[in-house]
């Protein structure tokens, strides 16, 4: 902490400390551990600050337990208002003006970040279709005799999962074929041995992760599952029209 610090002053930058706070990330085994033996305070300076239980990154919720509840409410909030604007102006305009807003103001909200934080559990993922599906029967003006989950089909929309899937395997293909920020190849090249990344249509040696938690959230085990899952005439395609289209 005081290395930034002093970084900073170096470079006659300051550090607002009052703005400033830490997070522990861990198990809540391991988080009621911390709670009980930690009484030193974290200080940049000589300056306390504060401990947090969440904080925000570039729009995305990161709590100590490295789950998305927070997020998902967060997002969920922001997209509700959304549906609100979207729901009052279907009496004047016409669908594809609708559809524009949608793909405006509230499709953003589910794609953004979402290889970050899109590997959701079943109660997460079931909570944001529900919004989509919302969504899509305000757009088509359906009555609720219609099921909400055929809605979005008759829009050719994929379904947020579907989304989120198509959203990793395209920074997959980036990473593999190096058009990524270095640190995403480095991560894959550290883990896979140099031949499974010397062509691009060669599948991915996964890393062996003892735990169903690192598995499920672990980028480059998430990533090239997800790699080795595609076909290998799409694979080896030398742009990314091929997956665009499926």
């Amino acid at each position: 902490m005081n290395s930034i610090r002093n970084c900073l002053l170096a470079n006659q930058l300051s550090l607002n400390v009052l703005k400033t706070e830490y997070l522990y990330c861990a198990s809540d085994f391991n988080l009621a551990n911390i709670g009980a033996s930690n009484t030193d305070t974290v200080k940049i300076g000589g300056e306390p600050i504060s401990r947090v239980q969440s904080t925000k990154s570039l729009g995305v919720m990161i709590d100590q337990r490295l789950g998305w509840d927070e997020h998902v409410d967060s997002l969920c909030t922001r997209v509700l208002s959304g549906l609100a604007a979207l729901k009052q102006a279907r009496r004047y305009v016409p669908q594809h003006t609708l559809k524009t807003i949608y793909k405006s103001l509230i499709e953003p909200l589910f794609d953004s970040c979402d290889v970050v934080w899109g590997n959701l559990n079943k109660t997460l993922t079931t909570r944001l279709q529900r919004l989509q599906n919302r969504t899509a029967r305000i757009i088509a003006r359906k009555g609720y005799g219609v099921r909400s989950s055929t809605i979005p089909e008759e829009l050719r929309w994929d379904d947020l999962e579907t989304t989120r899937r198509k959203h990793v395997a395209i920074l997959m293909y980036k990473i593999v074929n190096k058009r990524a920020p270095s640190y995403l190849i480095d991560l894959f090249e550290k883990r896979n041995s140099v031949y499974s990344l010397r062509e691009s249509g060669s599948r991915l040696i996964l890393p062996k992760y003892n735990t169903a938690f690192a598995k499920g959230n672990s980028f480059d085990f998430v990533g090239g599952k997800m790699w080795n899952s595609i076909p290998f005439k799409i694979r080896s395609a030398t742009s990314l029209s091929p997956l665009l289209n499926q």
